[in-house]
């Protein structure tokens, strides 16, 4: 059977951004999970790239519309538009970094990997080995969590222009403090830049123009989660407790980043892959 993550989980370590990593990093973590039942949970997209490290068993990844998988092995994953389902088995134990939503333009690559990962060695001088048994001999999680921030902030490019990382940022902290909730025009206008100006600099940076940043937050704040492995039945119980009958399509997409028909197909395979179930 497969269970929801609470369930099977040992540990997870949160860690701020240590000193000097803040450009890049909003924050660093650990999960670590027993080798017992195998369990499935919720990736919630939230507007960032990140770099993940697989010290244990790897898990798989599926997509809820197509149902295809994919390893959840070591990679750096740029931002997505839709949630993914984790399915893990075995011992769990990953190191990971969230980054800033122009992270992967600071690290160099042309790539924004948008609904997409690519294996670690694209981070051109990480020396992923060397850096894997650093990360199994650090003293502890937090430690460990530190490491790779610091070593991913070792990488960060410094030749992208400081006032067009300030404009992602101003956007992120306003779409954030109105959860995604705030037009187009009046996001540009409290970040002070014209629409235009705005929208190119989250497609060159982040991967993603300004409606689907904005449609990426909505659903993130709806769904209420923290964008990893946390959620199963509670996001269920959120997608399904929102009625499509007698709202407007406008008004679903405003809540929730999606059209009534996506939210639809979203809603329902979510549903079906954290049901409890065989896993085969």
């Amino acid at each position: 059977m497969v269970h929801d993550v609470l369930m099977s989980r040992t540990s997870h370590v949160r860690i701020p951004p240590p000193p000097g990593t803040e450009r890049l990093v909003e924050h660093a973590w650990v999960m670590r999970a027993d080798g017992g039942e195998p369990w499935r949970a919720l990736l919630v997209p939230n507007g960032r790239p990140s770099v993940v490290v697989c010290l244990g068993e790897p898990g798989e990844r599926i997509e809820p519309l197509s149902g295809s998988r994919s390893p959840n092995a070591g990679s750096v994953a740029g931002v997505r538009r839709l949630p993914v389902v984790l399915e893990q088995r075995g011992e769990a134990w990953y190191v990971g970094v969230r980054l800033r939503a122009y992270g992967l333009a600071l690290l160099g690559l042309r790539d924004r990997l948008v609904d997409a990962t690519a294996p670690l060695e694209v981070l051109e001088g990480l020396a992923v080995a060397e850096l894997s048994a650093q990360l199994r001999a650090a003293a502890d999680d937090d430690a460990a969590a530190g490491l790779l921030a610091q070593r991913l902030a070792a990488l960060a490019r410094h030749d992208v222009p400081v006032d067009r990382l300030a404009i992602v940022d101003r956007a992120v902290t306003v779409l954030a403090a109105r959860r995604g909730l705030v037009s187009a025009t009046d996001l540009a206008r409290a970040v002070g830049v014209p629409q235009t100006i705005l929208d190119v600099t989250l497609d060159e940076l982040v991967g993603v123009g300004l409606e689907e940043f904005t449609a990426i937050t909505r659903f993130h704040h709806f769904v209420g989660g923290p964008g990893g492995p946390e959620q199963g039945e509670a996001a269920v119980r959120v997608l399904g407790r929102y009625r499509l009958e007698g709202r407007t399509p406008r008004e679903t997409l405003r809540f929730t980043g999606l059209t009534p028909a996506r939210y639809r197909e979203v809603r329902d395979a979510v549903a079906a892959l954290l049901a409890p179930s065989a896993v085969g």
